[in-house]
Parts: structure tokens; sequence; C-alpha cells
């Protein structure tokens, strides 16, 4: 039996660690898993953590593989947001602005991940945000080391929940609230279409009095709140995944108090569990979120990782297309040269054709040559940059109306300095853009310096400072 690539995910929650390996067999309807899971002590380190994995991902077969990490959602926050701008590299920049107001820590120490909910005609975007500090994204990268992983991606569970309930419903086009219970927390999620609307975690306990109620009461919370901050697609049914043992008795609660039909969503229906696999892990925990992102990819701005490895991670993607396309030019040009030899009767007639071509190159490279001495010389005449006039008319045609100029500062032929008045962030960012697709700014580099709130009579006002400078 042929099998594709095998994916591997874990999960380090505050009580429990979870993995599988994720296989879907070719030709085959149900995919094979297997899983393990334990419990851990809140503060294991990720010396600790790789040490206790490295047991079962022996088991899986696993051999440095890239691997996917579920990460729980009350390690994240999440914002419904509408963002002025609809570029990948736009909405990037405003987020990375906008997240210490959310999780107030300075922009270096948090990262980011979003998926685009909605677009309007306007311009504007709406997405889910998520921010997570660097902390909790650095334990998972130290875990992959110990493990010797080539490469981790790190997603919120609650798009696992998401490309789980997909798997199932792949038709589905209304919203559904999917409840996913764990052994002592519970996790929620709004979904429609193949995206995440909203999402919200909170404890549980079975043991403790009045629970079922105290239940029910957080299955409310989370429709109000998403009601209230969402983008309001209001959701038809209700499914439960997760722990075998305990899904059943959710479940029945939810249809004593909720008018929307419920529905069990068992993953043994498509998914096949390996031999030997734990049947009292399974009755535990939840393992729907893993299992997700084993069924599909996540997006690639939904997954949290540092700056710096995503850019590196760009940067080898792009040499490795590089030798592809090398190799298929070199193809291209073997099949195109065999071709050629067989055509040519012997040597003489080969050399001949290619003295009368290289003198037609010749006889073209003098003009060629003078042309591109004068074009040289007139560059050198036309200066090394935008006149001070040439950059003041710009500023007038490309600063909005509510940003005001408070200072200019020109090095001709080196940068530009932008001081000046806004009564929002936002306008900030619109005039950084307009500069960097200036025809005068062209060959400068534009970034914001600082921005500074500060309140005046008249209300509170951004100082800005941006500078272009040219780029070598």
């Amino acid at each position: 039996m042929n099998h594709k690539k095998a994916v591997f995910v874990l999960q380090a929650a505050e009580d429990s660690l979870k993995a599988i390996k994720f296989t879907l067999a070719s030709g085959e309807k149900k995919a094979i898993a297997d899983l393990f899971a334990e419990a851990i002590s809140p503060d294991a380190d990720a010396k600790k953590i790789a040490e206790r994995l490295t047991p079962a991902f022996k088991k899986f077969g696993y051999r440095r593989d890239p691997l996917w990490v579920s990460l729980p959602r009350n390690q994240g926050i999440c914002r419904y947001l509408k963002i002025p701008a609809q570029a990948q590299d736009e909405i990037e920049k405003i987020i990375s602005l906008q997240a210490p107001r959310y999780l107030p820590y300075p922009p270096n120490l948090l990262i980011t991940a979003y998926q685009v909910i909605s677009l309007d005609r306007e311009g504007n975007s709406y997405l889910n945000l998520v921010i997570v500090h660097k902390n909790v994204i650095e334990r998972y990268l130290n875990i992959a080391k110990a493990m010797e992983a080539k490469e981790i991606s790190v997603v919120l569970s609650s798009w696992g929940l998401c490309n789980f309930y997909d798997y199932f419903r792949p038709q589905e086009q209304a919203a559904a609230m999917v409840v996913d219970i764990d052994l002592s927390q519970a996790e929620l999620a709004i979904i429609s279409k193949g995206k995440v609307l909203f999402s919200r975690y909170f404890k549980i306990s079975t043991t403790a009095a009045g629970w079922e109620e105290r239940f029910g009461d957080e299955i409310k919370k989370t429709h109000e709140a998403y009601l209230k901050e969402g983008p309001g697609e209001i959701p038809v049914k209700i499914g439960v995944s997760g722990a075998s043992g305990i899904m059943e008795k959710f479940a029945d609660i939810l249809r004593k108090n909720s008018t929307l039909p419920v529905e069990v969503l068992s993953f043994a229906d498509q998914v096949q569990l390996a031999a030997g696999t734990d049947p009292l892990a399974i009755g535990r925990y939840s393992f729907t979120d893993l299992l997700g992102l084993g069924m599909k990819q996540a997006q690639e701005t939904v997954v949290l990782i540092p700056a710096g490895i995503r850019e590196q991670g760009k940067k080898i993607s792009f040499r490795q297309e590089q030798v592809k396309l090398a190799f298929f030019v070199l193809g291209i040009v073997c099949i195109f040269g065999t071709g050629l030899l067989k055509n040519l009767y012997n040597k003489a007639v080969y050399l001949k054709q290619l003295k009368t071509e290289l003198n037609k190159v010749a006889a073209q490279a003098g003009p060629l040559e003078k042309m591109e001495r004068k074009v040289n010389l007139l560059e050198n005449r036309m200066g090394k940059g935008p006149s001070a006039l040439e950059v003041v008319y710009e500023l007038h045609k490309i600063m909005p109306e509510n940003v005001y100029l408070v200072s200019l500062g020109l090095e001709e032929g080196r940068q530009v300095v932008i001081r000046g008045q806004a009564p929002e962030l936002n306008a900030v960012v619109f005039l950084n853009a307009a500069l960097q697709k200036s025809a005068v700014f062209k060959d400068f580099s534009a970034a914001i310096r600082f921005t500074t709130n500060r309140k005046t009579q008249a209300g509170e006002i951004v100082d800005f400072e941006i500078a272009c400078v040219k780029e070598k």
C-alpha cells in the first residue's frame, strides 16, 4: 500500500502532552492515526518535554521531519479587526503596530498571525488577528531543536478545529459552533467556510458542584461575546468533538440548553487508529485540533513564527526555486543542443556558422556601446536624486488632508526626513505607503522611525517621523 508523507503534530498544554502521526493512505477512505498522550507538569521545560516525546516519535518512525504544533487556545489571544488595507505586506505592517494595544508588550516581543475573513469595496479587510508572546513560540522552537526537527510551524488550536470540521463537512456553507472537550478545558470556535470567525477557551471540572450549569453559562457567554465582537454570522448548529469518554455527556447538556441542533463529531468515522493505540488516551484527551492540522495544511498567514525565521524560510524557498529553474533551463538547452548537433554534418560547417553569427553580433555591438556611453553621461549630468522643489511638490500631492507637515529635512541624493502630525496612526501608515509607491521616491526606502501619541486642547494627535533613505 502506498502512503502520502506522514504529518507529525504535537501540543504541550498546561497539564498534558499530546502528539500524533497522521497518514492518508492512497486509494483509501480512512486515514491512519498514531496517537500519544500523557500528563505533564505545568513547569516542564523544553528539554524535559523533548525527552518525554522521543519514545513516542521513535515509535512513529520520525526522522527529522517537519513538525506542526497546535498551540493551546489559552496561550494566545484573538481579536476581530477592521484594517484599512488589503495587500498582505500592508496588513502585516498595520497589525504589528496594533498588536501592543491588545497584549501590552513591545512589538519585538510579540508574534502575530491572521486570517482574512472578508473584504469590502472601500479597501478594508476584516480579519481574525492572533497575538502570542515571543517566549511561548521560542519554547516550541527549543523543543523542535532538541528533537532535531528541520522545520516547525506553530498554529493556534482553533484552526485545527476548523480543519477538522471541514474534513467532515466540506460542503457546509452555514456557520457552526464547534465545542471541543478535553480533560480539564473546553474550546469553542465559530467556523464558517473554512475560516475561524471567533474562538474562546475556558476551564471545566466535572467533579465540581454545579458544573453542568456553569458549562451552559459559558456557552451562552461565548455566543453573546461573538455577537458583540465578531462578524455577526449566526451559527445554525453545534458540533461536539473531543475525548470519547465524555463527549456524549456534554452533547446531551447542550441539547438541553440550546435550541440549535447538536451533532457529535467522532473522528472514528473517518480515521483509523493505528494498532496499539491506548484506548484510555482517546477516552480522556481530545486530539481534534491535532488531527485537524494533520488533515489539512494551514495557510501561511495563520502560522506563528518569528519574523527572522520566516524570512530565512522565504530565502531558502527562493534558492530552491532558482535551482529548479536552473535545472529546467539546462534541460531545455540540452534538448535543443542535441537537436542542433544532429543537424550539423561536420565541424567545419558548424564553426563557419558560429563565425558568421559572431561577426553579426560584433557589428551590432559597436553602436550599442556608443549608446551606453551616452546614456551614462546623461545620467551623471542629471544628478543623484530629486530636487528640493520636486520633493515638496510630491509631498503636496500625496499628503492626506488630515496630516500636517511640521518640518522637512533634505540631504540631496541621500535622504529625506519628514516630521508631522496626524489625528491617528492609520493616516501615518497611509502616508508611508504612498511614499513607497511614489515615482519621485522610487530610489528611496521609506520607513516610519517613530510615532508618539500626545493630547492637546483640540484632542489627541500623533507626532511622527518618516525617513526616506536612498537605496544603495
